[in-house]
């Protein structure tokens, strides 16, 4: 899954507190996509807070899906921590190809 792949590749960039909103087995394999109502990843540097939001969508699909959420789970991290907070978007296409 692309979300697990992009987990662990935050992992090893390392430096933060890396936490998956994805289920996953007892070995540790995804068996789903993240869940909704906060970032696909979020990590926590100390200073500031970085959610990554994942997605596969591509154009108009992908403004549809994504362009609300991410913001609002940006905007919920930046209340929850108190920190600055960040979004890293990670996508085949972009929104918006002009």
């Amino acid at each position: 899954m692309f979300e697990w792949n992009t987990w662990r590749a935050m992992t090893i960039l390392d430096g933060g507190n890396i936490v998956e909103n994805i289920k996953s087995d007892d070995n540790g394999n995804p068996f789903s996509t993240a869940s909704g109502n906060m970032a696909d990843i979020v990590c926590d540097y100390g200073k500031f807070a970085l959610a990554v939001e994942v997605t596969m969508q591509s154009g108009q699909k992908q403004y549809e899906m994504e362009g609300e959420p991410v913001s609002r789970h940006l905007a919920k991290l930046k209340n929850e921590t108190g920190k600055e907070a960040y979004c890293f978007f990670i996508a085949p296409k972009s929104m918006n190809p002009a």
